[in-house]
């Protein structure tokens, strides 16, 4: 081959590579990703999770696992995406893993997953194992409200250490005095509860942050020893009743869903039954109601994100523990202080049919045209009796 040639096919070559990756830069540039802010730590650090280039509304939790087995149910933070497609979300890094064994590996992923359960974005995080057992705490449950009783267990302290365990918010002040003291075995371990309180000690304020930290300190020295999250999600006692959402906000809702659906929205002339699923009480609620095609709605997380985020931007905050989604059924609940609203999007075929029996609910949708789709949207607005 002559060096003309050569110089020919080094150009083409040469050329044909600026192009690839230019390519492949522009593909990816729209992708979702997640920055971690530090990059690398061990237990108790402080971990920040930006995202963006998410789509609007988007409900994300975060979550932690080895590379190789994927990551953990457990969620260590949640976040719906903005206007501009971010989102920010923040955690303490565990010692251990759900089950209370030490993290012992220490490459992690940092997992961004949807309510659909796919995997949106991650990103590498160096975790930097300790040398020596460290002071740990397991929650039990780890998703409470005020008032309840939970377990706290301790593993890897130095015996006969005296532990007193106290809350805090995510980041500082404010925080509760000793809720419960305990003393570390031979082996280095406790068991013991704690209430969570109402309100904060020497004020009114309700404890309603959605991000709290249970730490142990040590009683002598009043060093903090160990930290673990909890996922706070105020509600009403069960000896409580509901009643419907009085009756001008609940106009104004009905109001406010009508443009964000772009849909009539119906309002019940009567209050109607209502249940809460999480604590058992009962009582009436502020009934919406709308329904339409699949050409008035797109999929259903689409209609579930388009509601979160309206509610979100009238001061709504998720409450966690009632979302559920299934491939035709999407649930989940909006709260404020003096106030509940769950929302359940549901669709179906308009006539019947044998799809959904002999079909998967995702083959099915995919067979029918938008108008064959049926979506039933109710909203339930409730507050305490």
């Amino acid at each position: 081959m002559s060096i003309f040639a050569n110089r020919v096919w080094l150009t083409v070559a040469l050329f044909a590579s600026i192009l690839i990756s230019a390519c492949a830069a522009q593909r990816d540039a729209g992708a979702p990703r997640i920055a971690l802010s530090p990059r690398e730590g061990g237990p108790l650090t402080t971990l920040e999770v930006q995202g963006n280039q998410f789509l609007l509304g988007t409900y994300l939790e975060i979550r932690l696992g080895p590379p190789v087995t994927g990551a953990s149910p457990e969620s260590y933070g949640s976040a719906t995406v903005d206007d501009s497609g971010q989102f920010s979300a923040s955690f303490l890094m565990p010692a251990t893993w759900p089950d209370g064994q030490p993290i012992e590996e220490a490459e992690l992923l940092v997992v961004a997953i949807s309510e659909d359960g796919r995997v949106r974005a991650t990103a590498p995080f160096n975790y930097h194992v300790p040398e020596s057992p460290t002071p740990t705490l397991v929650l039990n449950p780890a998703t409470v409200a005020p008032g309840t009783t939970i377990s706290v267990s301790g593993a890897g302290f130095v015996e006969d250490t005296e532990v007193g365990l106290r809350l805090r918010v995510l980041r500082g002040e404010p925080a509760t005095g000793i809720l419960a003291e305990a003393v570390s075995s031979a082996q280095g371990a406790f068991d013991t509860f704690i209430t969570i309180p109402q309100r904060w000690p020497g004020s009114q304020k309700l404890i309603d942050d959605e991000q709290l930290v249970v730490v142990a300190i040590d009683r002598a020295s009043g060093e903090q020893l160990a930290t673990a999250p909890l996922l706070n999600a105020p509600s009403l006692a069960p000896s409580e009743l509901y009643e419907a959402l009085d009756e001008q906000a609940c106009t104004r809702l009905q109001e406010t869903v009508t443009q964000a659906l772009d849909v009539q929205v119906r309002r019940a002339s009567e209050a109607a039954p209502f249940v809460d699923v999480t604590s058992g009480a009962s009582g009436e609620s502020c009934r919406l109601s709308a329904s339409g095609s699949g050409e008035d709605f797109s999929r259903l997380v689409d209609v579930a994100a388009a509601l979160r985020l309206m509610f979100e931007r009238e001061g709504w905050i998720v409450e966690n523990r009632y979302v559920a989604y299934s491939p035709t059924e999407t649930t989940f609940a909006m709260r404020q202080p003096e106030a509940l609203a769950v929302i359940k999007v549901q669709w179906s075929p308009i006539r019947e049919s044998a799809c959904l029996i002999q079909l998967s609910p995702a083959e099915c949708a995919a067979l029918l045209a938008p108008s064959q789709m049926l979506f039933q949207i109710t909203i339930d607005l409730a507050q305490p009796g």
